[in-house]
């Protein structure tokens, strides 16, 4: 057979061959186009229920937080209306809520609250016997479900109200307490744009199922379906959506197709005409050449200027220029060589720069721990100096009162705390271990605010405590976490001065409980000059200071993070120019 019918039969395959995979293509983008429809569905489905269910928390929050309250059982019997608008018609704004009422255990309304103005609102709009609104709760303590009211139609959450140590619920409802929010068209256009779809509330119909994906189409379209106060399907919102992704998909791939399709074509063409017409005689010529070793055999293809051209002068050049290929190779291995020795003398260079910056950090370290060390030796010099003078101007008897102790306590303190410096700065290098004890926070604060606080009078510096009285206790080390709080005063005493110099200025020191009681909150705030947003995330880094020099050393913080950190807690900061810095430091409850 010649080689020509053998080109011709290539041909051929090669567009059968193309064709199979034209179509096996089309199939797999089909397929691609079913699954990437069934994940948007999925997707904006789950992304629809996750913001509905966020948009309704804080009418959730509203209802339970109000009813595990003492002073909530209180109200339920004195109904004192002063206190039902400082604290139930304030919280409909801040909950987002549009109506509130609260009944007593004989189904009689205590206080009725809306911000709507709605006469039909008085009593709760729910299809109900009045003597049977603990028929919501007989499951469960509170309830969810939608009626529609006269302003419209009203998602509702219940609770029923027990005293606040009772945090399981457990005991004898104490009354009732409802709050609604109206799905008006403001609502649902929020949610609407939240989610980015098309939203229609309308009644409910016979067929509730979800959306059936048709491939030609781009619009996921799903039913959500709410409920009455019996649990029967009341509503539907038909949520609608474009998804862009399956639109330029489709597009996408009818482009790739018609390119697919054209590049075929041209394909096919190019290679018939270029197999029957120059692919043979050029094939055979080149063949003869690299056989017989004559590059005479190639002096007619050469003048071609196609690829075959190229390609003949290319092995022409090859028999001329072996040598001069030989010698290359030689001169390669000489710079492979010198880049060798080039690369060893670069790394004996790392070497010596990584030596000259552990030089660098050994100095600043010697100048962190001077710094560290100054506050607490300044109080022990002070109080010595102190005792010294009250021993010359009192007699022997006020010398032995309460206040000397008080004073050699002070010492005693400062003393310590030169040690925690240490140990901090140990911390650092991980080497070396605290033991852990069962603490208050307040005490270390209380314990802190003794030494600092003459000096904080001294600049000015007011302090504004907010201590939860009944604080859980922490598992930690108390002078290590002494060291924390001095530093953040320190900080925050610098960062007043830098603002407002020797006028001075406020700072406020708060804890409380965590969510669920699993963990206790420091908050250290001040109204200094505060900390520029792109030196946040080097706040904690070792020796990064924005200090003049002499001012500090950029220790303080990295080593009170060490400690944080020791503890298993974290910490947040928050702050702005000009506006003060809060640190929020989060303690797991021992």
């Amino acid at each position: 057979m010649k080689i020509s019918t053998k080109l011709t039969l290539l041909v051929f395959f090669l567009m059968f061959a193309f064709m199979c995979a034209f179509i096996t293509q089309r199939k797999l983008e089909h397929d691609r186009l079913l699954v990437l429809l069934e994940e948007e569905h999925k997707n904006k489905e789950n992304t629809f229920d996750k913001i509905l269910k966020l948009r309704s928390q804080s009418l959730e929050t509203l209802a339970y937080d109000y009813t595990m309250w003492d002073e909530m059982v209180d109200f339920v019997t004195t109904g004192d209306p002063e206190w039902a608008e400082q604290n139930i018609d304030i919280s409909l704004v801040t909950y987002e809520a549009d109506a509130a009422w609260v009944y007593n255990t004989s189904n009689s309304l205590v206080h009725y609250a809306d911000k709507i103005d709605e006469p039909g609102l008085k009593e709760i709009p729910v299809i109900i016997a009045r003597g049977d609104l603990g028929a919501l709760f007989m499951n469960n303590p509170h309830c969810h479900f939608f009626t529609y009211t006269p302003a419209g139609l009203m998602e509702i959450r219940g609770h029923f109200i027990q005293p606040t140590v009772d945090s399981e619920r457990k005991a004898p409802a104490e009354g009732y307490f409802f709050c609604g929010r109206l799905w008006n068209d403001a609502y649902v256009k929020n949610i609407s744009e939240l989610t980015e779809t098309a939203i229609e509330v309308g009644d409910i119909l016979k067929e509730t199922g979800s959306s059936v994906i048709v491939p030609d189409k781009t619009e996921i379209v799903f039913l959500k379906i709410l409920n009455d106060s019996d649990d029967k399907p009341l509503a539907r919102l038909v949520i609608s959506a474009e998804s862009k992704n399956i639109a330029n998909f489709k597009e996408t791939s009818a482009r790739s197709s018609m390119i697919f399709i054209f590049f075929l074509t041209g394909i096919i063409i190019v290679l018939f005409f270029s197999i029957t017409k120059w692919i043979s005689g050029p094939l055979r010529a080149m063949s003869e050449a690299l056989e017989k070793k004559d590059p005479s055999y190639l002096d007619k293809v050469r003048r071609h200027r196609s690829e075959f051209g190229s390609l003949s002068n290319l092995i022409h050049e090859f028999f001329v220029q072996k040598d001069a290929l030989n010698m290359e190779i030689s001169e390669h291995e000489k710079t492979e060589k010198k880049l060798k020795d080039a690369y060893e003398q670069l790394k004996s260079a790392q070497v010596m720069l990584v030596q000259n910056s552990k030089m660098a950090a050994v100095g600043q370290l010697a100048g962190g721990v001077a710094h560290e060390l100054n506050n607490p030796l300044t109080g022990v010099l002070n109080n010595v100096q102190l005792i010294k003078l009250k021993a010359k101007a009192q007699d022997k008897k006020e010398f032995e009162m309460v206040e000397f102790q008080e004073l050699l306590d002070i010492i005693e303190k400062s003393s310590l705390r030169c040690k925690k410096i240490i140990q901090a700065l140990l911390h650092v290098s991980r080497s070396s271990a605290e033991e852990t004890q069962s603490i208050s926070l307040n005490t270390v604060i209380v314990t802190v605010l003794d030494i600092i606080s003459a000096e904080m009078k001294l600049s000015n510096i007011s302090i504004e405590l907010d201590l939860q009285p009944d604080l859980a206790d922490i598992n930690g080390e108390p002078q290590l976490l002494e060291q924390v709080i001095l530093n953040l005063f320190s900080n925050a005493k610098w960062a007043i001065a830098k603002r407002f110099g020797k006028d001075g200025g406020v700072i406020t020191i708060k804890t409380r409980q965590g969510p669920e009681n699993k963990s206790v909150v420091l908050s250290f705030s001040d109204n200094g000059i505060g900390i520029p947003k792109e030196n946040m995330a080097n706040l904690f880094t070792p020796f990064f200071s924005t200090k003049t020099l002499g001012e500090g050393t950029g220790l303080g913080l990295a080593i009170s993070y060490n400690i944080i950190k020791t503890h298993n807690a974290s910490v947040t900061v928050d702050s702005r120019v000009n506006e003060g810095a809060t640190f929020n430091i989060v303690f797991p409850r021992g």
